[in-house]
């Protein structure tokens, strides 16, 4: 089945505007400084004179602008999945919306692997091995993205449900510490949109949406801006806290240094929309076709693992088995095709389970 590729160029003819292609990251009040905290935030907020309110409101509605101009540079589909929430095959399966972000879920008694987390529009599901979906807890906020934090923990952002009026529209960073049933603020709260995320024991990396910054901080509180171009996704370095490698919007893979604030591209590299780091030198991605593609050496050579069909929407590598999320749906396979894979017997190249079907 012949997978649809998506348009991940973020400088598309048809989407930018002449003088506000670098709209959103030039402008220092779109960009949080370096060392941002949300106190930081609201005292900026507190300080603007009450006289000022028609211009404040002016310069609001400017800057939400800027945000959207920005969300819609990076956003490879462009706003198709807000209109078409796929669903589950199985009538019976609760609405998940797109999947937009995969992690480890604790395991049901006698099972040791297989159930995943998958951050969705409409909240945070369970996915086991066999297709059966169940909610975690009761929010059914929208988390953009999603993950593992440390053993028990993970972090994740988004927006919160409709009904809670009293929130602002971006999450911040948050986190669970208990499978994802609660959730409480860390940081940010209503100043970042998390995107992506990405989490080492040393440091915790994010695309922020609202503003197109790489974001990244040691103690998920206070946070520092990496100078890079508008990413799709992230894959930190599990042996260099400083390093990381990002998605460009046209499929082209980067790395860049916290410390040295260096960008390199990665040449060799087939095009990637979304990628993970699991282990030493082993790398995998998936390409805007659906294709599945493994590297043994950090990235400099890449070989073909596996197909999907539709437009993918997220990946991760949790244990010995990969799982990518796509239009239609959730897909898994293993991470070493020709050793013990732990995907239920499944092995070999090409080898991939439907795990959820999605229908339009």
């Amino acid at each position: 089945m012949n997978a649809h590729t998506p348009d991940l160029d973020p400088t598309n003819a048809d989407h930018t505007n002449a003088g506000h292609t670098n709209a959103g990251h030039t402008n220092d009040e779109t960009v949080p400084s370096s060392r941002q905290t949300l106190e930081d935030t609201n005292a900026q907020r507190t300080r603007s004179p009450s006289h000022r309110g028609a211009l404040v409101i002016g310069a609001a509605a400017a800057l939400l602008m800027v945000s959207m101009l920005v969300v819609a540079l990076t956003d490879p589909y462009r706003g198709k999945h807000r209109h078409k929430a796929p669903t589950p095959a199985d009538g019976n399966a609760p609405i998940v919306g797109h999947i937009h972000g995969i992690a480890p879920a604790q395991q049901p008694v006698g099972q040791t692997h297989g159930r995943v987390l998958v951050g969705t529009h409409y909240g945070l599901f369970s996915v086991d091995t066999d297709g059966t979906v169940h909610r975690v807890g009761d929010s059914a906020s929208d988390y953009m993205a999603i993950t593992a934090a440390g053993p028990g923990r993970l972090v994740a952002s988004g927006h919160p449900e409709p009904s809670d009026i009293d929130r602002p529209p971006n999450l911040g960073l948050i986190e669970s510490r208990d499978g994802g049933v609660t959730w409480e603020p860390l940081s940010l709260d209503g100043a970042a949109d998390f995107h992506a995320l990405e989490h080492t024991p040393q440091r915790t990396w994010g695309i922020d949406s609202a503003t197109g910054g790489l974001l990244t901080s040691t103690d998920d509180r206070i946070w520092d801006t990496v100078p890079s171009e508008p990413l799709l996704d992230l894959a930190a370095d599990p042996r260099d806290a400083d390093r990381v490698l990002g998605t460009a919007g046209d499929g082209r893979l980067l790395e860049l240094d916290a410390a040295t604030e260096r960008e390199l591209e990665l040449n060799d590299a087939p095009r990637l929309a979304f990628i993970d780091w699991p282990t030493g030198n082993v790398l995998l991605g998936i390409a805007p076709d659906g294709v599945v593609w493994r590297s043994e050496n950090g990235g400099e050579a890449w070989g073909e693992l596996a197909r999907t069909s539709g437009e993918p929407t997220a990946f991760s590598v949790i244990g010995d088995a990969w799982y990518a999320a796509t239009s239609d749906g959730l897909f898994r396979g293993p991470v070493d095709p020709g050793g013990s894979d732990g995907v239920g017997g499944v092995g070999g190249i090409g080898a991939v389970e439907q795990v959820l079907a999605f229908t339009q």
